[in-house]
């Protein structure tokens, strides 16, 4: 058994992820002695810097919004602002609902008047959601949605067809959710649409240079990362107050034993690692943290046949497997972004079309992609499948309130295992850095400083 002895509070944080990270590296500058674990070979969860043949690949997610307070800061701290390339709003292209093709711009309230897929009767009603999008915007934060709680009383469906219509839910709020989320909105909370619409609205989004796992990439070289470690699990010391994480890597399995765990898996497979839960964690984890499967088809092409790009959102009452088609035409100054189209799976017929495990999925989506685009086999270059079933926490209505609960209990005095997390802040990379923050700036106030140790037990191979 190897002891290492630091004069320093030992942490030990599951995943690096921008969560974990995020914790990490603020932990680290509070004087903690850190670690972190992560099971795969590359940091960063859904912001990985992860290539796939030609093309960076798609981990989760493609931009960041203009509200994430905690991650700008985090980027100007790192001296990474001329990174940052504007890209054209998200949920605004065209949409397709059979009977004809409009515009849709997602992001402005008074733009939507002229949408031909309103009733006059829906267009005046708009005027209904500007007191409670104001509201919003003046008293929740968007990246930390249990904020909005009060708010989490009947799902985005119901609330948008009572205020405004249905026909604005099915033309115009459900094509973008169902698309950027893979959300079907009769279930999810009408508090995320006011936090998220509130803060999004009119505002640029952006990437970064060589893809968002440069953030990622650089807060790891910053604090120290064990890849390809799995943790299989974490629970109570002995009867001392330290934490016990059970790991196994290509170099054999072991234990190490800090004073505090960071535990920044999904949120769905927390119960399978957490052994010895308390009360508040059993009630909120054994009811299940609800994720969003995702699935998308990209075709990398030789080079774009149409000379304007498409981004057409396929309304529900298309009956077809796709909600979303959209070209990109690249930019071969720039790695791993070559010209390609991105088609995007709708939630609520995907697995009509496909396997559970993937199976049939490009080829269910072939036959639609080219009644819409000339799509020729010798135009492609790479397919991609993606299949995700971790990547968007969904936030059902009653959610937040049990998020609000947890972290109140998380947040009532020292613990030793801390939670942070996209399933407890906002479904977006925003929320999981502003969770990684909050959370480490409580772990902080609750732990100050001390003289503690971090001790390492391995088993050979």
């Amino acid at each position: 058994m190897q002891v290492l002895d630091t004069p320093h509070t030992s942490a030990i944080v599951v995943g690096a992820g921008i969560a974990g990270l995020t914790a990490a590296y603020r932990l680290q500058q509070a004087g903690f002695a850190v670690s972190v674990l992560e099971a795969k070979s590359l940091p960063g969860g859904r912001m990985a810097d992860e290539m796939r043949g030609s093309l960076y690949a798609f981990t989760g997610a493609t931009v960041l919004f203009a509200f994430y307070r905690d991650m700008w800061a985090l980027i100007d701290e790192l001296g990474m602002k001329d990174k940052l390339i504007a890209v054209p709003a998200l949920g605004r292209g065209i949409a397709d609902n059979v009977r004809e093709i409009y515009p849709v711009d997602f992001n402005k309230t008074w733009g939507m008047l002229g949408h031909r897929g309103l009733s006059w009767r829906s267009r005046i009603c708009l005027a209904r959601l500007i007191p409670d999008v104001l509201a919003a915007r003046r008293h929740v934060d968007p990246c930390l949605l249990h904020t909005a709680a009060s708010l989490d009383d009947e799902s985005m469906s119901e609330y948008l067809t009572r205020k405004v219509g249905r026909d604005f839910v099915e033309h115009i709020v459900a094509p973008v959710y169902r698309t950027l989320w893979a959300w079907n909105i009769e279930s999810i909370s009408r508090a995320y649409f006011l936090s998220i619409y509130a803060h999004v609205r009119g505002q640029p989004s952006f990437r970064l240079q060589g893809g968002l796992g440069v953030l990622t990439r650089e807060l790891a070289q910053r604090v120290p990362v064990r890849y390809d470690t799995r943790v299989c699990a974490i629970r109570r010391a002995g009867s001392d107050s330290k934490r016990a994480v059970e790991f196994a890597s290509p170099h054999g399995e072991g234990t190490l034993r800090a004073d505090l765990v960071v535990c920044a898996v999904e949120g769905a497979k927390v119960t399978d690692i957490v052994v010895d839960q308390a009360p508040y964690e059993r009630e909120f984890f054994t009811r299940g943290v609800p994720y969003a499967r995702f699935a998308m088809v990209i075709y990398v092409v030789k080079e774009l046949r149409n000379a304007h790009p498409i981004r057409t959102f396929y309304t529900r009452e298309h009956r077809n497997p796709i909600s979303f088609l959209f070209t990109h035409p690249g930019n071969p100054a720039m790695r791993g972004d070559p010209p390609r189209l991105w088609v995007v799976m709708s939630p609520d017929r995907a697995a009509h079309y496909f396997g559970a495990n993937g199976e049939n999925l490009e080829s269910s989506v072939r036959k639609f992609v080219r009644e819409k685009y000339p799509l020729h086999d010798d135009d492609i270059v790479e397919i991609h499948e993606l299949l995700h079933d971790y990547t968007i926490a969904e936030f059902p209505t009653g959610q937040l309130r049990r998020v609000r609960r947890f972290l109140a209990s998380q947040e009532a005095g020292p613990k030793n295992i801390y939670y942070v997390g996209e399933y407890l802040s906002n479904a977006t990379t925003g929320g999981a850095c502003a969770s990684g923050t909050r959370t480490s700036e409580q772990i902080i106030a609750n732990w100050g400083g001390g003289s503690h140790a971090l001790t390492v037990a391995k088993r050979p191979a």
